[in-house]
């Protein structure tokens, strides 16, 4: 009889010991698996926050490209202009007219949609000395003023 109350206290103390071991690596493992997901979560809030950062400088540097393009051709004049809109008048001999025009958001060159998710577009035109164009953009939370000088 006495070797088996022996016998029953070694199973105990092996069993509490495989349980204590099993709720700590478990404890572990959570652990290990919040953190992770923490970091993961952390990662991917900032890449959309990246993304979104490089679609408006996408979209600016779009529309500066067909600006630039304009603005620096030999011969070109400011049509007509108003606060949402630009008008340039090739002098080329071909007399064509090249317009910028912000409709719902979407901002047009000709019947092209150049840039979307346009909040604000405003343009100012100076005259002294030479023809300067001052155009604020705003896509999204971005805002970009650049001033053009025209003439090549």
């Amino acid at each position: 009889m006495g070797n088996r109350c022996l016998f029953c206290r070694n199973i105990k103390s092996q069993s509490g010991f495989t349980i204590i071991s099993l709720v700590v690596y478990v404890i572990g493992f959570l652990t290990i698996t919040v953190v992770i997901g923490m970091i993961t979560t952390f990662f991917y809030k900032n890449i959309n926050t990246l993304e979104a950062g490089i679609n408006t400088s996408s979209e600016y540097n779009k529309f500066n490209l067909y600006i630039l393009n304009e603005v620096k051709e030999r011969g070109n004049t400011i049509s007509d202009f108003g606060d949402y809109y630009i008008t340039f008048r090739r002098n080329n001999g071909s007399g064509d007219f090249k317009t910028f025009v912000l409709i719902d958001n979407i901002l047009y060159y000709n019947k092209i949609a150049l840039c979307e998710n346009i909040e604000d577009f405003k343009i100012e035109v100076k005259n002294e000395g030479k023809e300067t164009i001052r155009v604020l953009i705003q896509i999204g939370n971005h805002v970009y003023t650049t001033e053009y000088v025209l003439g090549g």
